[in-house]
């Protein structure tokens, strides 16, 4: 966030893989997910760890398909 804030003009993806990678944000989410419990990992296969987070993630979906008329929760 630190970098996104003092660039003026805000920084692209490429400009944001470039000085992170993938895998560092991949495994810095990824490590998030496991500290809150919210992912469990076992036998290197990840997992959904608390339903309440998957029908959370269900609610905001629907809200946003209702409230902003979208079709679908990528559009």
């Amino acid at each position: 966030m630190w970098e996104l804030y003092e660039a003026p003009d805000g920084l692209s993806e490429v400009e944001i893989l470039g000085r992170y990678g993938a895998q560092e944000i991949v495994d810095t989410r990824l490590g998030r997910l496991l500290r809150n419990g919210q992912v469990v990992e076992s036998n290197g296969r990840y997992r959904i760890g608390r339903q309440h987070v998957l029908r959370m993630a269900r609610i905001l979906v629907a809200l946003k398909m209702v409230l902003l008329s979208k079709r679908s929760e990528f559009d």
